[in-house]
């Protein structure tokens, strides 16, 4: 992804084109056609233009991503919609990507328990939605049971799974709430968990898991065009799948924006928002596999930030022939990562040197060098020890 960092950028012009049609009588001229008239006077007719989002000073940034399918958390599942989230709303914990660790964010604290089972949360004070109304404890509730409910069916409510009462919630659909979430005051989270997991902290930096006000919720055609959120940056105007996505400042939010507001525009792919970043009507792109070195002599690389993405080639062992291990460690060691990363993808990904991407929670450098390696000669020694009717998958 590629970003330009000094372009001066200007509000949109917004402007109404209006049509006239005039109105004649019949052929008819009636009984009076010879008389003198006193010429008829049209009322004038007003039309209010509506003003612009952003003035021409304001420091507004144009982002390209893919078309986000939809704004509610619950059902947020595709690159565009969850960076549009992370401007929405402030989840309990966010990831700082240059310290790599997690960090508060609605949450100025936690502690855990020795056993890794009990999370309790104190939330920051002063923390408002969009709409004014405080954010409460019972507010991440809510959502949180919103996303677990069964007959929601969110693909996020995994998530929730080690929350005491997921099964009753999702499962069987008995209960509607999470008895592992409590709030003893407005400002306390308390979450116990089925079994220890000391990284829910991190878990908890996901742009699903955010609080939301139930009385926006319960409007639901509105709460899809206009979602309340509580992050720093809220919806400027409704939104329907095929526009853009408008945000501007929220000026209610513990820390001030840098920026006046941010256009997200909806591209097809990333060779359509390249043709207009390079034209400058664009200020973040993503970068065609094929324009990476293009990229790099014309733009530079101060402003090219890497995706936190990867590749994993899955192994059914329902598959009777894939339950030998031997056979799985010859198949792994006769895959060329770096042929791959070199020849397929132009260059644009890294051979993994972990099963976590650097940068994300979990990442370990270099712990996949060996197991990731490309050893062709020892993978058929490995072939060559089998039975020869397990030689082939």
């Amino acid at each position: 992804m590629s970003h330009r960092t000094n372009r001066a950028l200007s509000a949109w012009a917004l402007s109404c084109l209006v049509f006239f049609a005039a109105c004649t009588g019949g052929d008819d001229p009636g009984p009076d056609a010879g008389a003198s008239e006193s010429p008829i006077v049209e009322p004038e007719l007003s039309v209010t233009t509506p003003p612009p989002i952003f003035g021409a000073a304001d420091r507004v940034l144009n982002v390209a991503i893919p078309e986000p399918a939809t704004l509610d958390p619950m059902r947020i599942s595709d690159p565009g919609a969850s960076l549009i989230a992370r401007q929405l709303y402030e989840g309990l914990t966010m990831w700082d990507p240059v310290l790599e660790k997690v960090k508060p964010a609605a949450a100025e604290s936690w502690t855990s328990s020795p056993d890794g089972k009990t999370f309790t949360f104190k939330l920051r004070q002063g923390m408002s939605f969009h709409d004014g109304s405080p954010v409460t404890a019972s507010d991440f509730i809510f959502a949180f049971d919103r996303i677990a409910l069964k007959a929601n069916a969110s693909d996020l409510a995994y998530l929730l799974q080690d929350v005491v009462g997921f099964d009753a919630v999702n499962g069987s659909g008995t209960s509607g709430h999470l008895t592992g979430l409590r709030a003893p005051d407005d400002l306390t989270l308390v979450i116990q968990l089925s079994r220890p997991y000391q990284d829910l902290p991190a878990l908890l930096t996901h742009p699903a898991l955010v609080p939301l006000p139930r009385r926006a919720v319960e409007d639901t055609n509105k709460f899809l065009t206009q979602p309340t959120g509580n992050g720093p940056f809220q919806i400027a105007q409704p939104w329907s799948p095929g526009q853009s996505v408008i945000l501007k400042a929220f000026a209610g939010f513990i820390n001030t924006p840098d920026l006046d507001g941010i256009r997200f525009l909806a591209y097809p792919d990333a060779a359509s928002s390249w043709i207009d970043f390079v034209k400058g009507n664009v200020d973040v792109s993503e970068v065609p596999a094929g324009q990476v070195a293009d990229a790099s002599r014309r733009f530079g690389e101060q402003g090219f930030v890497p995706f936190l993405k990867a590749e994993y080639i899955g192994v059914n062992l329902a598959d009777g022939a894939l339950k030998n291990p031997t056979l799985r460690k010859a198949i792994n060691l006769a895959i060329d990562r770096g042929a791959i990363a070199r020849t397929i993808y132009n260059g644009t990904l890294e051979p993994p040197r972990g099963i976590v991407p650097a940068g994300l929670p979990g990442f370990e450098e270099n712990l996949c060098v060996d197991l990731c390696r490309y050893a062709p000669d020892t993978a058929r020694a490995l072939v060559r020890k089998l039975p020869r009717a397990d030689r082939k998958v």
